[in-house]
């Protein structure tokens, strides 16, 4: 229990308020916890003044508390503590400001930073816990006009079950328009000519009695959060035998030491905030962050910025086959299965060739041609090794002396090969059992077969000089000898024998081949 400076205890302030015990005492006023004769508890803080305080001064803190106060009551936030009621009292011949606030259960974050492992969980840990700060903090700055605290501090904050509140506004001011870091010069309120600050987290410009704002708070920021991390006081506190000026002088050092306050001086690396917060305790109010906001989106982003990425999960494995069930054999007649549809050949090329042998085995073995077949008839004989094959437009005879005493070239024809150059010779056969002749088909020619385009045609006659015994009487050939096409030529030597040519036999198809 806190030491009842003001004597207040057992009295009731503006006959609402019954004061029931000192919870807390600082350097500007007391705690007391209050009930409300309307119901419930509550915490009544009343300023301390100086009894040397010149009564013009005394004024002015009034109108200066009461102008606070005002700027605090329009802001709510939950991680701000409620303010029911304000006001001044007599004591002693002396007026006292006082504020009647929202009653809290807790303990204190200078209290909790105290503990063992309040820092075990490092930057992530830190981050969680004084979120709520920086929200609140962050509201004051974004009001209309904006609102500096001035007074943040680890005692100033209360630890609730799941979330903190941020206390005190004794030392909070309200930005005029145009107000900005580094402009002008403003004193800061002093009580009895001490600085109305805390040394341990005042900023330079609180000391120097330079002008304060939302920057202020930044820098406070940076010093609760280096305290959180490493456990220890962002200045070092001085020996416990130095005078007020002299503590003052001494914090004036640390706070504009060449060697900052951050992490590092403690030989604590926190990575990539260590930047951060060098720049959140700038000695310039320009180099830091604007608002409590902005500082806390940077310690977000490099908290984020070394958190490795995230491993993909390997896909899963393809459920197996379902098991094929063992079905027990069946037993039973089998059924005949029809035979394979098999297509009957169609005219192609094998059918078409036996049609063709077909249709002249059928004209020889008639009677109806009395000859031979025969290709190219109007070719000359066959040429010597030597001598050339030329090509004689008016063909020889088939019957008459030759003009060199050779006899008649028989029937039979040659039939040249275009592809190879050698004749294929197409004879009578002299065990044919017909009289009118012998048919010869390519294929069957020991000769050669039939070039692909090559005329087939057929001779009349017998073949001179073959003797033809046949085996059987057949009846006399009834149909007249094929004529032939052309006109008798004039010029033979033999007028009384009708020439006979042969009727060419329609072309083979190349592709039978």
């Amino acid at each position: 229990m806190a030491k009842d400076a003001l004597g207040l205890v057992g009295t009731t302030v503006e006959g609402r308020y019954v004061v029931r015990s000192a919870c807390a005492a600082g350097g500007f006023g007391v705690v007391y916890r209050c009930d409300d004769v309307r119901g419930g508890q509550i915490a009544l803080k009343v300023m301390k003044v100086a009894p040397d305080t010149p009564p013009d001064r005394h004024a002015d803190l009034i109108t200066a508390w009461t102008n606070e106060v005002v700027l605090f009551s329009k802001a709510r936030h939950p991680n701000i503590v409620k303010i029911h009621d304000f006001g001044v009292t007599s004591l002693d011949d002396r007026f006292h400001p006082w504020i009647a606030l929202e009653w809290l259960e807790g303990r204190t974050l200078k209290e909790e930073m105290r503990s063992d492992g309040h820092a075990s969980g490092g930057r992530a840990a830190c981050l969680e816990r004084l979120r709520p700060l920086f929200l609140a903090l962050e509201a004051l700055h974004g009001a209309d006009p904006p609102v500096a605290h001035r007074d943040v501090k680890p005692q100033n904050v209360m630890v609730l079950a799941d979330t903190l509140k941020l206390l005190d506004f004794g030392l909070a001011k309200g930005m005029n328009v145009g107000d900005a870091a580094g402009t002008g010069d403003t004193r800061t309120v002093r009580l009895g000519g001490v600085a109305a600050v805390t040394y341990g987290y005042a900023a330079p410009e609180q000391l120097r009695d330079k002008r304060t704002g939302p920057w202020t708070d930044v820098y406070a920021l940076g010093l609760v959060v280096t305290e959180f991390l490493t456990g220890r006081r962002a200045y070092a506190p001085p020996p416990p035998d130095l005078t007020d000026a002299e503590k003052y002088l001494h914090y004036v050092g640390e706070a504009t030491s060449e060697r900052r306050p951050t992490p590092r001086k403690f030989d604590v690396d926190v990575g990539t905030w260590e930047a951060i917060l060098l720049s959140a305790v700038s000695l310039s109010p320009k180099d830091r962050p604007p608002s409590a906001g902005a500082l806390l989106s940077l310690l977000e982003g490099g908290l984020q910025a070394e958190v490795p990425a995230p491993t993909p999960e390997p896909e899963p494995a393809p459920p197996p086959p379902a098991p094929v069930p063992d079905l027990p054999p069946t037993f039973g007649p089998v059924e005949p299965q029809p035979a394979p549809f098999v297509a009957p050949p169609g005219p192609g090329l094998l059918g078409r060739r036996r049609l063709a042998v077909a249709l002249a085995a059928a004209l020889v073995g008639s009677g109806a041609v009395g000859g031979v077949i025969v290709s190219n008839p109007e070719q000359p004989a066959e040429p010597g090794p030597d001598e050339a094959r030329p090509r004689d437009p008016d063909p020889p005879r088939d019957s008459g002396p030759d003009p060199q005493g050779l006899p008649p070239t028989p029937i039979a024809q040659r039939l040249d090969r275009p592809d190879s150059g050698a004749p294929i010779i197409v004879a009578p056969a002299s065990t044919s059992t017909h009289s009118t002749g012998s048919v010869s088909h390519p294929a069957l020619h020991p000769a050669g077969r039939r070039p692909p385009h090559a005329p087939v045609v057929a001779a009349a006659g017998p073949a001179p000089g073959v003797a033809d015994t046949p085996t059987s009487p057949a009846p006399p050939a009834e149909r007249p000898p094929v004529a032939a096409p052309n006109p008798p030529d004039t010029s033979s030597p033999r007028p009384d024998t009708p020439p006979v040519r042969a009727r060419p036999y329609p072309t083979l198809d190349p592709s039978w081949e």
